[in-house]
């Protein structure tokens, strides 16, 4: 207790607000320090500021001694998800020099409250992050939420997708007792699907993460699929054995490197590895005859293994 005073006493140097067109410089500069400088913020900030109905932001500022004014030095977004059911969090951003102060915490905690205030219909507030990220998990605890374990996340670069396509062929072989080296040769009957019928056949055949949450990810964005709908630009890929996989190509901000994500599913009447590996396999082998920079895929947390 002792330390979270100490926390709570360090933010009171800060004055929180809504970000506002001004503060474009100090966003650039936080987006330098994250992803290797390839943070996706930049390209969201615009339509942050305008799309007020949907979007809350917070923003953590302190009086720069140099230049005589004030800074952003911590940021995070919230938006109206699922219909109005949830309020996602996401964009949490803590500039170097004032990480270890409880500053993440005390802006999630402000901007979950003010979210829930402003969506009072919203029955559920939701994080995503990457089990490797420490810090977003404790702060997540700190603020109330509960942990769920979804499922694994692998990136590849797209150089790196042909010797994961002959590991993926080999563990096919491997589960098949050998002798079938021409696995790769048969071909996979796909039904493509999008919009409400993609979110049906989710429901209808797919093993969904997250228990009676029912979620799907795409780019560390987590979805209901019982609200009916998918967004625009993803699509469901339902493969003979009723196995679908969840797909979408986008840029994160609109200029980097295009990045093809996919997550999948087992099927709910039939959860068999070698079916997830051949959908796997005809996904990655799609990815790999396209113009993207990177693949990012989202399975069940014991088909990580045969991704490696």
């Amino acid at each position: 207790m002792a330390s979270d005073a100490a926390c709570l006493d360090e933010t009171q140097a800060y004055k929180f607000r809504s970000l506002c067109d001004a503060d474009r410089e100090d966003i650039a500069e936080l987006a330098r320090h994250t992803y290797g400088g390839n943070d996706y913020i930049e390209g969201r900030f615009d339509e942050w500021l305008v799309n007020t109905s949907q979007v809350l932001t917070l923003a953590a500022v302190c009086f720069g001694q140099e230049d005589s004014r004030d800074h952003v030095v911590a940021i995070e977004v919230a938006r109206i998800w699922d219909a109005g059911k949830t309020i996602y969090l996401f964009a949490l951003r803590v500039h170097p020099d004032h990480r270890g102060k409880g500053l993440g915490a005390t802006l999630q905690s402000k901007l979950s409250c003010t979210a829930l205030q402003f969506w009072p219909d919203a029955g559920r507030v939701r994080d995503v992050s990457h089990s490797g990220i420490v810090a977003s998990i404790k702060i997540a605890g700190r603020c109330g939420m509960s942990k769920n374990l979804l499922c694994c996340s692998v990136f590849f670069k797209h150089e790196e997708l042909t010797g994961v396509l002959e590991n993926v062929s080999a563990e096919r072989e491997r589960i098949a007792g050998g002798g079938h080296s021409d696995l790769t040769s048969i071909p996979i009957t796909v039904q493509r699907l999008s919009g409400a019928d993609g979110a049906s056949a989710l429901r209808i055949h797919a093993e969904m993460y997250g228990g009676d949450h029912r979620i799907l990810l795409d780019a560390w964005e987590a979805f209901d699929v019982d609200c009916g709908d998918l967004r625009p630009g993803l699509r469901v890929d339902v493969s003979e054995c009723g196995l679908a996989a969840i797909s979408s190509e986008i840029s994160p901000d609109g200029g980097f490197e295009k990045q093809r994500n996919v997550t999948l599913f087992y099927s709910q009447n039939r959860r068999s590895v070698e079916a997830l590996l051949q959908m796997c396999q005809f996904e990655l082998t799609a990815a790999l005859a396209c113009d993207v920079g990177s693949v990012r895929i989202f399975a069940p947390l014991d088909f990580e293994p045969c991704l490696r």
